[in-house]
């Protein structure tokens, strides 16, 4: 068995004090495995690595002959406390040092005797290697690239020693390691481990000889072009091992490194851990001066016509809708009767003194047409008449709206131009004057007899009606009052003081129903299904009984349009798996307790809740968990 050579290594810190107790790992240079380590020449007592340097902050080993990676370090591994790495170790016949000249000779061959310092080449595995004689009378030996810790015979030479062409560039070895730090000294990474998706670099500052290439690297950006320039990655040791990125952006000061951002273009081989790379980088030349003017392209189309921008909010609670922002009350576009529009525009400029002219219009029913048009996707768009006053809602504006058309889907936050066109004020009243002729009033002889004379009643003030008119009204009694049934003619017609059976819906418009008993009476149900999660508005004037499904995620309940303040309000909630996902309940809910019940999370739950201040404060009472 051959003799181990001696590797002593003493750790200190930049300062040059000594560092006990230091971990030490020995790894192959080239392969980078970890060597096998021994405290005897022979090699037949062996040691466990990491090693611990002694009080002086040595650490000796006896090793094969080469050239070794020694790693120093404190605390954890992984992130260790102190850190220093020696590169290319020499110990032994392998070291770095003990081959005084270099001989190029042919390919190897087992039939020629070699000596210390011949250079040969050597197929292995498909790629040719080069390697030095670390001995005299160097005979039948042949080289192994797979096993370079195997340094008795022949130690493994980086492409380039032969006196080929040699590889060019600032020599960093490569780290496996994808996070954004420091690689260490001498070092370089990326920030992924599959070459050709690679899209940043983090270059340390000094090259594996020690000398600071800060600058240099610093240079990379200084082409005033997008492409600032090629980065070129070629192993030292196997040159049929690169990679080619283009340089992009700015070089960033990492602290000791710099990071580059890459675009990958090609590249071939395995990036090893520990193997040293030239690192070249060429640049691109600075941007060139504008060329001449083109010739004018097409005019493109119209663009929309901006109005206010407000972007569109999918709640449709009366209120205020949020910076810039604007609401419809129904998510059916064809169904809204009303909006609500924030003082803002998009912008963040105040446009309430413009809301407010929507309504100047003295015409009554008409004070203009709203068109919401999507500046994203012109074929989204919705047209309104605006009705009625536009109302101060504190913070935002309520217009009254009547649909017209629309077309397309409105999507959540997307930003609207809102464009208004008022209508003119209302024309004066005629003067009345003048005969009425049935030329002028009734051109199509909708009412053919209307104008005849036989239907004129007697004096000169009297209506003129048309002879089925005097029919329909030739059954009231001359002189009776309409509470007699037998003075009203059309069936069905509502008489006072007597029973009526009604059956069409009635609309008592808010006004009060007093004294009255109520026998076989029945609610309007809210029927909501399925609510898929998001905000669910429960809106009264829909029906006073609400049924829903809650499923796929957090559910977030809104009341809307409760009776006014100072009258009682109710509903009853049946809210089938609620406890399935979370549920949040108003702000303005109060609960026995302070609590909001517990919900069934596969069952049906009864909540009723009531207010009599219009909806500021609601009362919340669990009427049955759990129903079964």
């Amino acid at each position: 068995m051959a003799k181990k050579a001696i590797l002593n290594i003493q750790v200190t810190d930049d300062a040059g004090n000594v560092v006990p107790s230091a971990s030490v790992e020995i790894t192959r240079e080239l392969g980078g495995a970890t060597e096998p380590v021994f405290s005897d020449r022979a090699g037949t007592a062996s040691l466990t690595q990491p090693l611990t340097t002694d009080t002086d902050g040595f650490v000796a080993v006896h090793v094969a002959g080469g050239a070794f990676k020694v790693r120093a370090y404190t605390g954890d591994t992984g992130s260790p406390t102190f850190e220093k790495i020696w590169r290319y170790v020499g110990a032994g016949l392998g070291g770095e040092t003990d081959i005084v000249s270099l001989t190029p000779q042919a390919a190897w061959s087992n039939a020629t005797t070699f000596s210390t310092g011949d250079l040969v080449t050597h197929v292995d595995g498909g790629d040719t290697y080069i390697f030095a004689s670390l001995q005299d009378s160097n005979l039948n030996n042949e080289p192994d690239a797979a096993t370079p810790g195997d340094t008795v015979y022949w130690m493994l030479v980086p492409g380039g020693a032969s006196g080929a062409d040699g590889v060019q560039g600032v020599l960093q070895a490569y780290s496996t390691t994808t996070s954004d730090a420091d690689p260490g000294a001498g070092t370089f990474r990326l920030d992924n481990a599959t070459i050709a998706s690679a899209t940043e670099g983090y270059f340390d500052n000094l090259e594996q000889g020690g000398g600071d290439v800060s600058a240099w690297i610093d240079a990379w950006d200084d082409s005033s072009s997008t492409v600032k320039g090629t980065l070129i990655l070629r192993s030292t040791v196997v040159a049929a091992t690169f990679a080619i990125f283009t340089v992009s952006g700015s070089i960033t000061d990492g602290t000791g490194y710099r990071k580059a951002t890459l675009t990958h273009v090609a590249s071939n081989g395995t990036f090893s851990d520990g193997v040293v790379f030239a690192v070249q980088f060429v640049p691109t030349g600075d941007k060139g001066d504008t060329g001449n003017t083109g010739s004018t392209g097409a005019a493109g189309a119209d663009g929309t016509d901006p109005g206010i921008l407000q972007a569109y909010s999918t709640t449709t609670a009366d209120a205020d809708p949020g910076a810039g922002a604007f609401r419809l009350n129904n998510a059916t576009i064809a169904s809204v009767t009303q909006g609500y529009f924030d003082n803002l525009d998009n912008a963040g400029g105040d446009v309430s003194a413009c809301l407010d002219t929507w309504d100047d219009s003295t015409n009554t029913a008409h004070k203009g047409s709203l068109v919401l048009r999507d500046t994203t996707d012109a074929s989204v768009w919705a047209v309104f008449t605006v009705t009625g006053s536009v109302t101060d809602g504190t913070g935002y504006r309520k217009v009254t709206l009547t649909h017209v058309a629309s077309n397309g889907t409105f999507t959540d936050t997307r930003v609207f131009s809102l464009q208004f066109s008022r209508t003119g004020n209302k024309g004066a009243d005629g003067a009345g004057s003048g005969d009425m002729t049935a030329a002028t009033y009734d051109p199509q002889t909708i009412v053919g007899d209307t104008f005849d004379t036989d239907n004129h009643t007697d004096g000169t003030t009297n209506k003129v009606f048309s002879a089925t008119e005097q029919t329909k009204l030739s059954g009231i009694e001359t002189a009776a009052d309409v509470t007699d049934a037998t003075n009203v003619a059309a069936a069905g017609a509502a008489m006072l003081g007597t029973a009526q059976n009604w059956s069409a819906a009635q609309n008592f418009a808010d006004n009060t129903l007093q004294r009255a008993n109520l026998l076989d009476y029945g609610e309007i149900t809210n029927a909501i299904g399925s609510i898929g999660g998001g905000t669910q508005d429960i809106d009264l004037t829909l029906g006073n009984v609400v049924t829903g499904t809650v499923d796929t995620s957090t559910t977030t309940f809104t009341f809307s349009n409760p009776t006014a303040s100072d009258e009682g309000c109710s509903f009853t909630l049946i809210l089938t798996n609620g406890g399935s996902q979370t549920v949040n309940w108003p702000a303005s809910v109060d609960w026995a307790g302070g609590t909001p019940p517990t919900l069934t999370s596969a069952g049906v739950d009864v909540l009723t809740f009531i207010t009599v201040d219009g909806g500021t404060t609601w009362y919340g009472f669990p009427a049955g968990l759990d129903m079964q």
